[in-house]
């Protein structure tokens, strides 16, 4: 800014004549820089949340009647957010649905200019802040099924089931069970053929087979949880005759 002055008149003294230079003068006054730094703030959240929130502030508001703006990325991808008069700004993303995958993410925003506000100086280092979304932990069931067969069979089924399904990428699920164990490599079951050792005959010897879940590993579940009730399957007889014949021979 600048200060003007100018004489007026002159009064006094001992003078013969007084002549005032009357023509104004004026004084520069210069700015000395002020830095305005700018802060970022934020706070985890889980991945229940629908957002997660970003908060803008500048260490001194800007100048009356002017408008200002920040510069930022938001994970390298960069968008303009308004300031208020204040000098505060607000950025709000998105986050991911809930699930029951081990998917936590982060985001990171980066202030990387300050624009109007009739700063005299702006600095943005350190203007940088990241939030977590975090896990919530959703359980994915697992369970065991028999399936009933005859002695005709060959092999005894028992059939694997996830309550979600192993996403393409993911580590196989892999079920130990007391007769061996099921990998699942995609989708949501996967099963286990055990010899049937009531082979086929003419007596009536039905007989069961017991199979249960020891443990599972395995897969990028955020809780995974295993039916450890024994299930049975029933090998029912298949019916076969027995004839009868009678023999004999002439005497004399």
């Amino acid at each position: 800014s600048t200060l003007d002055n100018a004489i007026t008149t002159v009064t006094g003294g001992n003078f013969e004549k007084l002549t005032p230079n009357t023509d104004t003068v004026t004084a520069q006054i210069d700015d000395v820089d002020q830095t305005t730094t700018v802060s970022v703030s934020t706070a985890d959240v889980n991945e229940d949340a629908a957002t997660v929130s970003f908060t803008i502030q500048t260490s001194n508001a800007p100048d009356a009647g002017t408008n200002a703006t920040a510069t930022v990325t938001v994970n390298g991808v960069e968008q303009t957010v308004t300031l208020d008069a204040t000098g505060k700004g607000t950025v709000t993303v998105n986050t991911q649905d809930s699930d029951v995958y081990n998917d936590s993410q982060s985001y990171e925003v980066i202030v990387t200019e300050i624009n109007g506000g009739n700063f005299e100086d702006v600095s943005v280092a350190g203007a940088n802040a990241t939030a977590a979304v975090i896990d919530t932990e959703n359980e994915t069931t697992v369970s065991l099924a028999a399936t009933d067969t005859n002695e005709a069979a060959g092999t005894v089924v028992f059939t694997a089931t996830l309550s979600n399904p192993v996403l393409a990428g993911d580590t196989p699920v892999v079920i130990h069970t007391t007769l061996g164990d099921i990998t699942i490599t995609s989708g949501t079951t996967g099963t286990l053929e055990v010899t049937n050792t009531n082979i086929e005959d003419v007596y009536d010897d039905a007989s069961t087979l017991d199979n249960a879940i020891i443990t599972v590993t395995g897969g990028n579940f955020e809780k995974l949880t295993p039916n450890t009730d024994t299930v049975t399957a029933s090998i029912d007889d298949v019916d076969q005759t027995t004839t009868v014949s009678v023999s004999t021979a002439d005497v004399n």
